[in-house]
């Protein structure tokens, strides 16, 4: 396997934890082995449906990865809105990399994952 897509929310700058942290293989997959690669997406608000379809347009266009996770914590449904939009169907649908859809916690469910494989 190659490498992951993550969809993470984009930090204040002061906040951002040290990349080693939250991008290190290890701490994402367990195996050090196992590229990851972060594509810094909006997964909240406005614009964040399309950053998030242009994340997974990227990921196909680079052909870098083997499966991508669309992801991010639980919320609201307003938080998790972007993952309902149809922007982000379509995209996920086009996709010619496998999509697992890791929105929320277990009582979420947006649209994207019923259209990711």
């Amino acid at each position: 396997m190659r490498a992951l897509l993550f969809t993470m929310p984009i930090p204040p700058v002061r906040s951002a934890p040290p990349p080693d942290t939250v991008c290190s293989p290890v701490a994402i997959t367990g195996d050090p082995g196992l590229p990851v690669v972060i594509y810094p997406t909006m997964v909240q608000g406005e614009g964040a449906a399309i950053s998030i379809a242009q994340a997974i347009g990227r990921a196909n266009a680079r052909q870098e990865c083997d499966v991508l996770i669309v992801g991010r914590g639980g919320g609201s449904l307003e938080d998790l809105w972007a993952f309902n939009e149809e922007i982000v169907a379509r995209t996920i649908v086009a996709s010619q990399i496998p999509v697992v859809s890791a929105v929320g916690h277990e009582v979420d469910v947006t649209i994207a994952d019923f259209v990711a494989d």
